[in-house]
């Protein structure tokens, strides 16, 4: 951890990886250089799911930076006929992933990073304001 650039955490919005992910944090947080590298990522979000990105964002004490929507049935079919999920497919779960591969590589262009639709990647657009 001490030699990474950027730590990135990642998370189901459930309960349990909730819970798991603030003590993850809280240790991870007593270096304040490593806390200044950490980065949340929300998996498998849905706006209709139980816990709010507010909610979660309360609970770990630490900004949610990506949400990648709930694409279920698009991984499981990639799973099942071992295609991974293609940049070029056009899908919102597609260019999610595209987007966020873009921002932490800085291969892409910051306005290129910026999302669709509010809510998703809303951590992009801050920084390149």
């Amino acid at each position: 951890m001490d030699r990474s650039d950027q730590i990135y955490l990642v998370a189901t919005p459930d309960i349990g990886a909730i819970r798991d992910l603030s003590r993850y944090i809280d240790g991870l947080s007593r270096n304040e250089s490593t806390s200044a590298r950490l980065h949340v990522i929300i998996n498998r979000y849905s706006s209709h799911g139980a816990i709010a990105i507010e909610q979660i964002e309360k609970a770990i004490r630490v900004p949610v930076e990506v949400r990648l929507n709930n694409a279920y049935f698009e991984c499981l079919r990639a799973i099942n006929v071992g295609e991974p999920v293609s940049p070029d497919k056009k899908s919102e779960y597609a260019s999610q992933f595209m987007r966020w591969t873009a921002v932490i590589t800085g291969s892409g262009d910051a306005k290129q990073a910026q999302p669709a639709r509010k809510g998703i990647f809303s951590w992009a657009q801050k920084r390149t304001e």
